[in-house]
């Protein structure tokens, strides 16, 4: 996802980095589309004998936890409850992992693309959005809630862009 950012930026001058899509819930946040307000990796750090210990995307994996979230850019306006996202190169389909990343990153929501996203974005400085909608609560009956739900939340999703785009 970041080699799709890099190009918008430096092939086309994008000075403003947005992701829009779906996403497994974690926490217990109210709502079903969410306006990113921070964004975190998932799945960088090391393993430990009793954990996995999270870092931030390019830094070395050892010594004191240190996780930074990305902010993103002020919500101008949507009227979305305003969600943190952490984003790794897996699918999550299991509860105890998705309660481990509600407690160790305060995430709310879960996907594969938007920290990347927005790792991008602050490494050049640039600001970056995101909306969300949720399909699945990241637990072993995600697979089947993806499926049964990505039409509606793509359309909620959509919908939230739009409210977004209109505001900038």
């Amino acid at each position: 996802m970041w080699q799709a950012a890099a190009r918008l930026h430096t092939r086309h001058g994008a000075d403003l980095l947005m992701t829009v899509g779906t996403a497994g819930k974690l926490s217990q946040i109210e709502g079903d589309c969410f306006y990113l307000a921070r964004a975190i990796q998932h799945d960088y750090g090391a393993r430990k004998a009793d954990a996995f210990v999270h870092y931030p995307p390019g830094e070395w994996p050892m010594g004191p936890a240190n996780v930074e979230p990305y902010h993103a850019m002020p919500d101008p306006g949507t009227g979305l409850p305003e969600a943190c996202i952490t984003s790794g190169d897996a699918f999550i389909e299991d509860a105890h992992y998705a309660q481990h990343l509600v407690a160790a990153l305060d995430a709310d929501v879960v996907d594969m693309e938007t920290a990347a996203v927005a790792q991008y974005a602050g490494n050049l400085g640039l600001p970056w959005a995101g909306i969300k909608a949720t399909t699945d609560d990241a637990n072993h009956e995600s697979a089947g809630d993806f499926h049964a739900n990505l039409l509606a939340a793509s359309q909620r999703a959509a919908a939230g862009m739009e409210r977004l785009i209109a505001r900038l």
